[in-house]
C-alpha cells in the first residue's frame, strides 16, 4: 500500500479471539508473518501500549489472582481506553489495518458471562461508548471443540498466569459468552452501538487450513 494511499484510506480494525488451545496465537503468528508490516499493525490485549502493558503486568499478576471481577474488570477497561487512544486509533487513521489478540470480546466472555456479574454488563456497555468511534469492524473468532482445545494446550503445558489456570467449565461457560457477544454484536445494542460481524472459523482444522480462510476472509475486508 502506498503511502499516499494509506493517508486518504482509512485502516480496518480486526480482533482475532477464541478459547486457551483454539490456535490463536499460532494464527497471528502465521498471519505476521505473511501480511505486510506496511499495512498491518499486530497488538494485543490487554495490552498495546506502555500504559496498558504497565497495566497487563498487574492484570495478569500473582497478587491480581482472586481480586473482584470488578477491580479485574475496571483495569483491563482502562488498558484498552489507553490501547485504543493511543495506538488503534491512530495506526487506524493513518490508513494501516489493526490486528488485535484480543479485545472487548474476551472481556465480555470471561469477565461478564462466564464470572456472572451482572452489575458489570451495563458498566462494559457503557464503557464501550469510550472507543466505539474505533470499534473493530470484523472479529475472527476461532472456534474449537474443547476436547481438541484441552488435548493441544496439554501438550504444551505453558500456565503462565492465573487466566489460564482455569477448569475445564471455566472454558466451557467462556466459549458460551463468546457466542451471547457475537448475538449482541450481530444485532447492535442500545440503538447507540453499531451492529458488528464476526466470522466463526472451525478451529479444529489444521493451522495452514484456519489461516487460509482467515487471509482469504481479510483480503476482502481492508481491499
Amino acid at each position: 500500500m502506498g503511502e499516499e494511499t494509506m493517508k486518504n484510506k482509512k485502516g480496518k480494525f480486526i480482533v482475532v479471539d477464541g478459547i486457551r488451545g483454539s490456535g490463536k496465537t499460532t494464527l497471528i503468528k502465521n498471519l505476521k508473518a505473511k501480511l505486510s508490516s506496511e499495512s498491518f499493525v499486530f497488538t494485543r490485549e490487554p495490552g498495546g501500549s506502555p500504559l496498558a502493558e504497565k497495566l497487563r503486568t498487574v492484570i495478569l499478576s500473582e497478587e491480581a489472582r482472586g481480586a473482584d471481577i470488578a477491580v479485574d474488570f475496571l483495569m483491563i477497561t482502562a488498558a484498552r481506553i489507553d490501547h485504543v487512544q493511543k495506538l488503534i486509533a491512530p495506526a487506524i487513521k493513518s490508513g494501516a489495518n489493526v490486528i488485535c489478540d484480543r479485545f472487548d470480546s474476551s472481556t465480555y466472555a470471561i469477565q461478564i458471562y462466564e464470572r456472572g456479574y451482572p452489575v458489570l454488563k451495563d458498566w462494559f456497555f457503557e464503557a464501550r461508548r469510550f472507543y466505539a468511534f474505533n470499534a473493530p469492524d470484523l472479529y475472527i473468532y476461532l472456534n474449537v471443540d474443547l476436547d481438541v482445545a484441552e488435548k493441544r494446550y496439554k501438550a504444551r503445558p505453558d500456565i503462565s498466569h492465573h487466566f489460564h489456570d482455569q477448569p475445564r467449565w471455566f472454558y466451557e461457560r467462556m466459549a458460551k459468552g463468546y457466542q451471547d457477544f457475537y448475538e449482541r454484536m450481530a444485532k447492535g445494542y442500545q440503538d447507540s452501538l453499531p451492529c458488528i460481524p464476526c466470522e466463526i472459523i472451525d478451529a479444529n482444522q489444521s493451522a495452514d487450513a484456519v489461516e487460509k480462510q482467515c487471509l482469504e476472509i481479510i483480503s476482502i475486508l481492508v481491499k
